[in-house]
């Protein structure tokens, strides 16, 4: 049965999301008013609460609801009384117009425009005597009917007038009554979800209420800048109406990233019809496209930064959906109802896939990232991944945090076999590659690098032999411990792995090291790992053995007690700690130096 239920669930998700589509798409004239409404009431709500510290509430909705209309419906006739005289200046510059194609044709005489000219010309010609040897379809003869009149006539004419009456009539209704009883639509929202959701459920209309306007309020400011210092430049360049493009270009600058050159549209064809030269069309683009790149590199960064909380393709994809919805309606309310989704997202469990899909953070970890790079065997994007993180991150949270987690994934999925021995091998090498090419010495060396100098490290030499325990796997783990001793000066010998015992106690016993570090990465290796610790303590007795195992927490404890009955002087689990435990023998060496000198 519960195989059943998890084949059906994507189905029924499915089905479910169709249906949600369906009756938006079918119900949008209503919707669509519920959703301009519920938007102004997170634009006027700060407002309403500003004004009730000093009115009755009832004063402080009306107030802020007649003033806020009131200006609309002043920008809106000014800027229809600015579109009937464009239009009735247009047909003026209809020989401005024509002469500039003239230039434009002239211009690509003889070359690619020409030519894509001259074959779309000979394609349509072999068409039409095509279509001469048909013989000719009859006319269809459409009877039109008479024009109404009286009521009739009135409604005909009056009727898309009065529906957009009517439309906005209910807007302003709605967000009057949103305003008066916002706080009762709370407890009936609290009231539906539960008494024991209340938390979830004001937490969720907090975040949503508190990003929306926060949005909205810094959007409304970046973009009234952009509508007023696009209207100064081109009133400095002479183009007509430069208070009506102004406001359009502040208005069309709420659509994400193509806003703002479906603005610069039509101030350039108005630069085109009027002017006879080339230089103050170019000067129209250059005034937009300064402002637009100031404004994104510099301020939108310092002011509204991730307010929205939505990456950019999400948003983008959002929006054509809800255009293709609702309209142009869409375009104007489809980031408030995505930011919502999303914080529904963020705080409903089994909806946490809105914020994969939707969010702007990271949706990996910087070691899920990097296994990835080198699973596809992509060492130059992996290096990247690394360069990213070192960026904000000090060494030991490089090796710590990234490195080592995803060679222990690699480790994991090895094990349950979901990769293989050549892929594994491929792993360790792109790591290799990283290390040999990644320069770890001018990162910070510790995470406590805010706080007092640290003292230069002693200046004995500590000789440190690195045994890998059981393979390549915990021979890239030893490789990566020893890059992060590097920075600390100290220089690991590490054998390679495919020695056997008794030739990696002969190599140890050889070189006579300060401290051999015996090294395994989980799940596995323990046995193998006990083992060597134990030769290398049957033949070296005075040798210090340090034993690191990486992986999950699980069993740490079982393997840090068999480790050092075998023999081991210290446990490790983690980098950080195996780079303490490494490091503490050679002050204890700088230390014991004097009195040997005695």
């Amino acid at each position: 049965m519960e195989m059943a239920d998890g084949r059906f669930r994507p189905l029924f998700l499915a089905g479910i999301l169709a249906f949600v589509v369906v009756c938006l798409a079918v119900a949008k004239e209503i919707l669509i008013p519920v959703a301009v409404a519920m938007l102004l009431t997170f634009v006027l709500a700060p407002v309403v609460r500003m004004l009730e510290r000093r009115l009755p509430h009832v004063v402080a909705v009306a107030l802020t609801v007649v003033l806020a209309f009131s200006a609309m419906g002043g920008v809106a006739y000014v800027l229809a009384l600015q579109v009937t005289t464009l239009a009735a200046d247009l047909p003026r510059y209809e020989g401005t117009i024509k002469r500039k194609i003239r230039e434009v044709r002239r211009a690509g005489k003889g070359g690619p425009i020409e030519k894509a000219q001259s074959t779309v010309k000979e394609v349509i010609g072999e068409l039409q005597k095509d279509d001469d040897t048909k013989a000719r379809k009859p006319v269809p003869v459409v009877v039109e009917g008479q024009t109404p009149t009286g009521i009739a006539g009135l409604k005909a004419t009056l009727g898309e007038l009065a529906e957009s009456l009517a439309g906005v009539g209910l807007v302003i209704v709605l967000v009057m009554f949103m305003l008066f009883e916002r706080q009762r639509l709370l407890d009936r929202l609290i009231r539906l979800a539960g008494y024991r959701r209340t938390s979830l459920t004001t937490k969720i209309l907090t975040d949503a209420g508190e990003r929306i306007s926060r949005y909205l309020a810094m959007q409304s400011m970046i973009n009234a800048g952009f509508g007023i210092a696009i209207g100064i430049g081109l009133f400095v360049i002479g183009v007509p109406y430069a208070l009506l493009f102004g406001v359009l270009a502040a208005a069309l600058r709420f659509v994400p990233y193509v806003g703002a050159w479906m603005a610069a549209s039509l101030p350039l064809v108005m630069s085109l019809a009027v002017f006879d030269g080339w230089r103050e069309p170019l000067l129209v683009l250059a005034v937009f496209a300064g402002v637009e790149l100031i404004i994104y590199l510099l301020i939108e960064p310092f002011l509204l930064g991730h307010s929205a909380g939505v990456s950019p393709l999400a948003l983008l994809i959002t929006l054509a959906f809800w255009t293709w919805l609702w309209g142009p309606v869409g375009l104007v309310v489809g980031t408030p109802l995505t930011v919502c989704l999303l914080t529904l997202g963020r705080h409903v469990p089994g909806m946490e896939f809105l914020v994969v899909l939707f969010g702007d953070e990271p949706v990996v970890t910087p070691d899920v990232a990097l296994y990835q790079r080198l699973l596809k065997a992509d060492e130059d994007e992996a290096q990247q991944v690394l360069e990213e993180f070192a960026k904000v991150h000090d060494a030991d949270a490089v090796y710590d945090q990234v490195l080592m987690p995803a060679l222990c994934r690699m480790r994991a999925d090895a094990v349950r076999g979901a990769i293989t021995a050549d892929e594994a091998r491929t792993i360790t090498r792109g790591i290799d590659q990283i290390l040999d090419q990644f320069d770890v010495s001018t990162l910070p060396a510790a995470a406590g690098r805010d706080e007092a100098p640290v003292a230069p490290p002693p200046p004995a030499t500590l000789h440190v032999v690195g045994c890998a325990a059981r393979d390549d796997v915990d021979a890239a783990a030893l490789r990566i411990l020893a890059s992060r001793l590097a920075v600390d000066g100290v220089a690991v010998a590490a054998l390679p792995a495919t020695l056997l015992v008794a030739e990696v106690v002969e190599r140890v016993s050889a070189l006579s090291p300060g401290v051999a570090v015996v090294t395994t990465l989980a799940p596995g290796g323990l046995a193998q790992s006990r083992h060597l610790v134990k030769r290398l303590r049957q033949a070296l007795s005075e040798l210090t053995i340090v034993a690191v195992r990486w992986g999950p927490r699980e069993g740490l404890e079982e393997a840090r007690t068999q480790l050092l009955a075998a023999g081991a002087n210290d446990f490790a689990a983690t980098l950080g700690e195996a780079r303490a435990r490494i490091l503490q023998y050679r002050q204890v060496q700088s230390e014991a130096t004097p009195s040997q000198a005695a």
